[in-house]
């Protein structure tokens, strides 16, 4: 859902285009002032190689996203332009002039916007509609959906909070909780074999569920960091033996920084194969994690919109839920794909931030 809209990416590619050329004449006058001053200080060409160090590293870092939302990064390149600057303007009486000084002070000043204005542009978007979106500027409820079965919801607040967006944590619903309201329902007290993580453990705990590798009622599977082979064995002899067999989500892969990771649909086809037996995944596409959704916030669908931006998952679980879907073009799912599928969603728009307008307070 995050993200900026298609067209606000070509305003920030062509500020960027901006900074990148003030990127290379900061560069290469800093480069210059080093090479063709050989009565420069120690202490000030130490400087300007540290500065130059800090600049090519946040120019790396900016193309490959590696610090895009990492604010103790952007601080580390900020104060280091600072101090470098200060010690440059130290040594302006003796070994330097005013135009390293105005080279020092560029160098600071594009590290400063490449640090604040453009992370604040490329969030803008997500943290003004969730801004706009929440309960106390919207006069109604709202709940932000995620498969992830990892965390608990106070993690996820915390883990958003990092990222700027202050959403509660009784605003977050997850798979896990979806899970676990669906086994209370299902097998009251009952008991489970757990592969998964804080979020999944903790929130069949909360729902009066024992954790035991003796005959559990079920087996159910979540996301987790590390997948043991030992843990995977036991299950399949557990679901062979009578358990039954229930998974978080279908997904199949999840991202990394590095490439796409095996996910629980991926480890739970692993165990079906092994063991003839399906799961029945609760999270999304199922539109009982939409209804579990809407029980938690008391909603009802006529009244309640479904924002994502993926339509095998979010917009065919709204749909079937009964919900009025909005699909939105910052995630995996392109215009083009969206044609792609038997079923549409209610609308598409290029990014939630074009829905801001749109929210007020009820009269």
């Amino acid at each position: 859902m995050a993200g900026p809209a298609p067209e606000e990416a070509v305003r920030v590619s062509s500020l960027e285009l901006f900074f990148d050329l003030v990127f290379v004449f900061t560069v290469t006058q800093l480069t210059t002032v080093l090479v063709d001053r050989p009565d420069l200080a120690g202490l000030a060409r130490v400087v300007i190689v540290l500065a130059l160090v800090f600049y090519m590293y946040g120019g790396y870092a900016w193309l490959t996203n590696a610090i895009a939302v990492d604010r103790a990064g952007h601080r580390l390149l900020l104060l280091g332009g600072m101090g470098g600057f200060l010690v440059l303007a130290l040594t302006i009486p003796s070994d330097f002039d005013g135009a390293g000084a105005t080279f020092g002070l560029a160098y600071v000043f594009v590290v400063a916007l490449h640090a604040g204005l453009f992370t604040r542009a490329r969030s803008a978007s997500a943290v003004q509609a969730v801004l706009a979106l929440a309960p106390s500027n919207l006069g109604a409820a709202l709940l932000v959906l995620t498969n992830n079965s990892i965390y608990t919801r106070r993690d996820l607040a915390a883990r958003l909070h990092a990222s700027g967006l202050d959403v509660p944590e009784e605003a977050i619903w997850t798979s896990a909780l979806a899970t676990a309201g669906f086994l209370a329902d299902q097998r009251p007290g009952g008991s489970a074999y757990v592969i998964g993580e804080a979020g999944l453990t903790t929130a069949l705990h909360q729902a009066g569920y024992t954790l035991t590798e003796r005959a559990p009622d079920y087996v159910v599977l979540g996301e987790t960091r590390t997948y043991s082979f030992e843990r995977i064995t036991r299950a399949i002899r557990l679901i062979t033996e009578g358990a039954r067999f229930i998974a978080t989500n279908p997904d199949a892969t999840g991202p990394s920084p590095d490439g796409p990771l095996p996910a629980t649909g991926s480890v739970a086809a692993l165990i079906s194969r092994a063991t003839g037996a399906e799961p029945y995944y609760v999270g999304k596409p199922n539109p009982l994690m939409m209804r579990s959704a809407l029980n938690a916030i008391e909603a009802h669908s006529e009244t309640t919109a479904m924002i994502g931006d993926r339509m095998d998952t979010d917009v065919v679980s709204g749909l079937e839920a009964g919900l009025h879907t909005i699909l939105v073009l910052t995630g995996l799912t392109t215009r083009e794909e969206a044609e792609r599928f038997p079923y549409r969603a209610s609308r598409t728009v290029d990014s939630v931030a074009d829905l801001v307008d749109e929210v007020s307070k009820p009269a």
